[in-house]
């Protein structure tokens, strides 16, 4: 599917979609996976780092901003060292993230909050969405990175563009990282995984699959096609040795249509 057709199944409505999917957050069944992962023990201190993930929030038209108040108090609970959101903020326009800033707002942590834009962000006006996340004290990650340090656990923690839309530029993001520290790379397409791999990223964080969001077997082999990917959601382990893991989150969203099947948010 090109470019123009993904574009354009953004754009359909099905009429009563936003009531009938915002239940999933209202009723509170929003899945939040906990998933321990191993790194070098030089790399990171006993009391390891408590990471939030969010991800594909897609707000605009089955997706309200009010229904997300209950997702982000639940994150808030968790306490977390530090929270990365993996891009897709909106379904198409700018401006569809209006609704959703309040809750977004709500999410603070330690170590910051940090975010990378997604395809459907650029699909509209990628900066303008990254203006309205920095207004509300998120801080982006643009084909950069920094040094961060929590409790005697110092990483990178990097952040590319959309990879779908050509705007990754990873050696550019990894200028400032050195070694003999944790790394790890925000990417909103899973897709940049082999090139993460050969820099030698400890973990890549992304999203954009939703995970197949209908899981049955015909919109699986035509979702596979669309990846370029056999991975569409979970961890998995890339490049000499496993060294480098990656994650994707089903994320919170959906396009198309106002549903999932076995593949709850």
């Amino acid at each position: 599917m090109d470019l123009h057709g993904r574009q354009v199944s953004s754009r359909m409505r099905i009429p009563g979609g936003r009531e009938r999917y915002g239940r999933w957050f209202r009723e509170m069944k929003v899945d939040f996976s906990e998933v321990l992962l191993d790194f070098d023990p030089e790399l990171i201190a006993p009391g390891g780092l408590n990471l939030v993930q969010l991800s594909d929030i897609h707000s605009g038209p089955y997706v309200d901003g009010a229904d997300l108040f209950g997702v982000m108090d639940r994150v808030t609970a968790m306490q977390p060292d530090l929270i990365v959101l993996t891009g897709d903020f909106v379904n198409r326009e700018a401006e569809e993230l209006e609704p959703a800033l309040p809750a977004l707002a709500c999410l603070a942590a330690r170590g910051g909050v940090w975010a990378v834009l997604g395809n459907h962000d650029f699909w509209g006006d990628g900066g303008q969405v990254a203006s309205m996340l920095e207004g509300i004290g998120i801080r982006m990650l643009r084909n950069e990175g920094t040094d961060i340090e929590i409790d005697g656990t110092r990483f990178h923690l990097a952040g590319v563009d959309d990879w779908k839309e050509g705007e990754a530029d990873l050696p550019l993001a990894s200028r400032d990282r050195t070694g003999g520290m944790l790394s790890i790379l925000l990417s909103h397409c899973p897709q940049i995984i082999d090139e993460a791999a050969d820099m030698e990223y400890d973990l890549v964080l992304s999203g954009h699959t939703h995970g197949m969001q209908v899981r049955l077997p015909i919109f699986r082999h035509l979702a596979r096609d669309f990846m370029h990917d056999s991975h569409d959601h979970g961890h998995s382990r890339h490049g000499e040795g496993g060294r480098t893991q990656l994650y994707i989150t089903r994320g919170l969203g959906v396009v198309t249509l106002p549903w999932r099947y076995k593949c709850p948010p």
